[in-house]
């Protein structure tokens, strides 16, 4: 029995990380077949009715009190260097709900980051240490560590020097595109390989023909005539606009910008289109993508071609919806990998640099913009280049794909080939 845990996953509630749950534990059962995973997330109760396998606690939740989390830091580092120098478990240390959690630090034969793009400063310097952290315990306790597709940066000075530390004394780091690699050279990562590798979610397998129908009648997802096009909205992306200073005034301008695409795409495009749900919050936040796309929705011209789903749906359900598409404009990552591997033509809005080294991989970096000086004038011209050529694109996608797809289920050889020189002492 090979023992796995699985680090920096935040809630399937966001069926990104969902898709790389899913999409690893397929992955790394075809090279361990005798693997048991334990996840640590941080809504655990959430994630047990949603992922087949053992789910506890995180030792940091970078979602929580910030006295709280440096003082359970302080207690799981004292208890880790406790337990690998003396052997002695320190169980008063720690709260009762988190020992099991040190406890599957222990007993993992390998530890996996599988966090996306939460090595970064993207969401604050305080979650980044948190994710960060988590993976230091894996260190502190001699585990073999590996980075698992991630997009790594951008970081400040202090974080790049925090992340330089920590990651020159794990074993293996896998990332979704060549920025990430640069970067971690440029900032001195230089002891553990660092291979490309696509994000494993491209290797998720869509719902049913039979499915598909189901959702579309339950969301009364009607089309009558012209193209469906899909949106993927972010409760967060607005900050990141760069033109506007308080984040009431970004908020505004994000819904407003979204609002007046919807109404180019109908009345131009004569387009129905669709807002499909990549968080559903179900109250863990105030709000998601349901509730922003809803204010979008408020304000177009014509609801009778815009369609709203307003249900939870899983990861393989999302992806055989997005299949339908003619056109997706995305701003969650995930979104934006399912289409590509359905080979439906996509524009990416992105964050940082994530979306665009994701794209680079497969050629279409040049249909994406940058949310932080995105304006209306850019994303209708690259609609309008897309459009015009989708269904080029759709045949460029096809073989990329198949290599992409390829390259992800390589790398599980690579993890069994690290675990198996590691049991056999042929590394340290």
């Amino acid at each position: 029995m090979v023992k796995i845990l699985l680090l920096n996953h935040w809630c399937c509630l966001n069926k990104g990380s969902a898709s790389i749950l899913i999409s690893v534990f397929k992955i790394l059962e075809k090279a361990f077949p005798n693997v048991e995973f334990t996840v640590l997330s941080s809504y655990p109760k959430i994630d047990s009715a949603r992922c087949n396998a053992l789910v506890l606690e995180r030792c940091v939740n970078p979602s929580s009190n910030k006295l709280r989390t440096i003082i359970s830091m302080i207690r799981c580092g004292l208890w880790a260097l406790l337990f690998r120098t003396f052997k002695i478990n320190s169980n008063t240390l720690i709260e009762v709900g988190k020992r099991k959690t040190l406890k599957a630090y222990t007993e993992a034969d390998i530890v996996l980051s599988i966090g996306a793009d939460v090595l970064a400063e993207t969401y604050g310097f305080g979650p980044f240490v948190g994710e960060l952290y988590e993976i230091l315990l894996a260190i502190l306790l001699k585990k073999p560590v590996i980075i698992y597709a991630q997009t790594i940066g951008p970081l400040s000075k202090i974080g790049a020097l925090l992340l330089r530390f920590v990651l020159n004394n794990i074993n293996l780091i896998t990332v979704r595109g060549k920025i990430s690699r640069d970067f971690l050279w440029t900032i001195g990562v230089n002891k553990p390989p660092i291979y490309l590798t696509p994000d494993p979610a491209f290797i998720l397998q869509p719902a049913s023909h039979e499915r598909v129908q189901e959702i579309m009648l339950r969301e009364n997802i009607a089309r009558y005539t012209g193209p469906l096009i899909g949106i993927t909205v972010s409760h967060t992306i607005y900050r990141r606009l760069s033109n506007f200073r308080s984040m009431k005034e970004k908020f505004d301008n994000y819904v407003k910008l979204m609002s007046q695409i919807v109404d180019y795409l109908t009345e131009k495009l004569n387009a129905n289109v669709v807002f499909l749900p990549y968080f559903v919050g179900l109250g863990i936040e105030r709000e998601d993508d349901i509730s922003i796309a809803t204010r979008i929705y408020r304000r177009v011209k014509n609801k009778n071609k815009v369609y709203l789903m307003v249900n939870e749906y899983t990861p393989e359900e999302l992806k055989a919806v997005v299949g339908r598409l003619d056109l997706l404009i995305g701003t969650r990552m995930h979104s934006i990998i399912h289409a590509t591997s359905m080979f439906v033509p996509t524009i990416g809005i992105d964050p940082t640099y994530k979306v665009r080294e994701v794209m680079g991989m497969l050629g279409q970096d040049k249909h994406v913009c940058n949310i932080g000086s995105l304006d209306l004038d850019e994303l209708i011209s690259k609609i309008d280049e897309v459009y015009s050529v989708k269904d080029e694109i759709s045949r460029e996608l096809a073989p990329k794909i198949k290599i992409a797809q390829n390259s992800v289920l390589l790398t599980s050889k690579l993890i069994k080939d690290l675990y198996v020189l590691l049991h056999a002492g042929l590394l340290k």
